[in-house]
């Protein structure tokens, strides 16, 4: 009896996604709670608000640095085994934030932290890369990304209970509270998924040997230019099937047919860095990730420039990210369904600059009616951007060295935007005395990325690449996604 693809690949996105996406919304937590104690931890070191921006950015330095190392060693060792190792390394220095009291001990620990954390967002776009398929990708990141989104709603509301309530308890400011209270489950979630995480289909115990081998083939199919019919390299025969499944050697076989799986080769790592198409997808990653920071780093800032709170704004990044996620699924399920993710791209763009340009000038009004909604939509454009994205930046990484190099580079350099950003709406502030300059230069970026999307897009239409992938591999070491 033959294995029914849909059901397999529910069954598969129900074991992975979830969990997946809560360490994911744990990562985000511990990643922008800094934004959220913009106005109590300057208040408490005494920093500037141009040195408050360099705390922040400063993590991407450390970040940037070990992004494609950190890659390369989760190829080498195992998913489990390595995003394990980030997540309990970059909990315990969150919690070890508390201690600082002045900005050079923050800077230090800020780019450990980083340090810490690289890899593990690339790292889970190359672990799905051994599960899920071209198609298949997109609503799976995305469903990633909403706990990301869900995070920023949770993490507003958790951060102001806690400033709230816990202000002066045990000798402590409200923002050491906040970095130990959201630091202590990365840790515990560390050790979870050492023992929790499925590696790969063909280590996996809860599929049997013929979804093992169908995932495997599925996979092979789909890391093939063009496949032809009938070809014996396109699929493990089907004599090796029905052995396999008749002798229960499913295991065994799959781990035969990608033996090469462990090994780096060089040559792609260069080639992977060299390609043009990819130090272009890069760059207009960075130039949407730049913009998507300040959003993370500095809202309740934003929304305090709007004439709240500076406590009560946290709460009221709430519902603003509440809408962002319900756009970001229709989004990324439409990108799925028709598979032009350069077109949602180009469009989403577009809205994104227009967006950020509206919310500058909005800071010279005095209506919070418009400034909230125009809030809500550049945030909503902007999260939604990241899994097409995404998906179209793996759509064509058809190795496990190319694609742990390719999301590592990208990524990488993306997050560059996570040092830039910052530091344009800290300056921003300590010239201007307002974010409005600051929220201006994002939609400039924007421009930025919506060109170079158009211009990959005419590439590949020019080129005619089969699959919208954008790097185009010299050599096959016969590796594919077996692990």
């Amino acid at each position: 009896m033959g294995v029914d693809d849909t059901a397999l690949l529910r069954k598969i996105t129900w074991r992975i996604v979830p969990f997946v996406g809560i360490l994911y919304m744990i990562c985000i937590l511990d990643r922008v709670n800094i934004g959220s104690v913009h106005h109590s931890l300057r208040e408490s070191l005494h920093l500037s608000e141009a040195a408050f921006g360099q705390a922040v950015g400063v993590f991407f330095l450390g970040y940037c640095l070990m992004e494609i190392p950190s890659n390369l060693m989760m190829k080498k060792s195992s998913p489990s085994i390595w995003l394990s190792r980030i997540m309990v390394s970059w909990g315990i220095l969150t919690i070890g934030l508390v201690f600082v009291s002045d900005l050079a001990g923050l800077l230090v620990v800020r780019v450990l932290l980083g340090m810490a954390e690289a890899g593990f967002f690339p790292g889970i776009m190359f672990f799905f890369m051994f599960w899920f398929s071209r198609k298949e990708r997109t609503v799976r990141i995305a469903g990633v990304a909403i706990f990301g989104s869900i995070a920023n709603v949770v993490g507003g509301i958790i951060t102001y209970l806690i400033l709230t309530y816990l202000e002066g308890v045990l000798g402590m400011r409200g923002w050491q509270w906040v970095f130990v209270i959201e630091g202590v489950p990365s840790v515990i979630a560390g050790v979870l998924v050492w023992f929790l995480l499925p590696d790969y289909p063909e280590t996996t115990k809860w599929l049997t040997s013929e979804e093992k081998l169908h995932i495997l083939n599925k996979l092979k199919r789909d890391n093939d230019p063009a496949p032809s019919v009938g070809d014996p390299d396109t699929s493990i025969a089907n004599e090796d099937i029905n052995t396999a499944v008749a002798e229960s050697k499913g295991v065994s076989l799959l781990l035969a047919k990608s033996s090469n799986s462990k090994k780096i080769s060089w040559r792609e790592v260069r080639d992977t860095l060299l390609n043009g198409q990819n130090i272009l997808f890069s760059l207009i990653l960075f130039c949407r990730t730049a913009p998507a920071y300040m959003l993370s780093f500095f809202m309740p800032a934003i929304i305090h420039e709007f004439g709240f709170d500076p406590v009560l704004s946290n709460l009221l990044t709430a519902p603003v990210q509440a809408v962002a996620i319900c756009v970001q699924w229709a989004v990324a399920y439409n990108c799925d369904r028709t598979g032009k993710h350069a077109i949602h791209l180009i469009i989403l763009g577009f809205l994104d600059i227009i967006g950020w340009e509206v919310l500058a000038y909005s800071l010279t009004t005095k209506s919070l009616p418009f400034q909230y909604a125009t809030l809500t939509f550049v945030t909503a454009t902007t999260s939604s951007i990241v899994s097409p994205a995404l998906s179209w930046l793996t759509a064509g990484l058809r190795t496990s060295t190319s694609a742990a190099t390719g999301t590592a580079m990208a990524i990488s350099v993306a997050n560059v935007g996570g040092y830039v950003g910052p530091l344009l709406m800290s300056y921003s502030m300590e010239w201007y005395g307002t974010y409005a300059y600051g929220i201006a230069s994002a939609g400039g970026l924007m421009a930025f990325f919506v060109v170079g999307v158009i211009v990959i897009y005419v590439m590949q239409r020019t080129h005619k690449k089969e699959y919208g992938g954008y790097i185009e591999v010299k050599e096959d070491t016969g590796e594919h996604f077996a692990h």
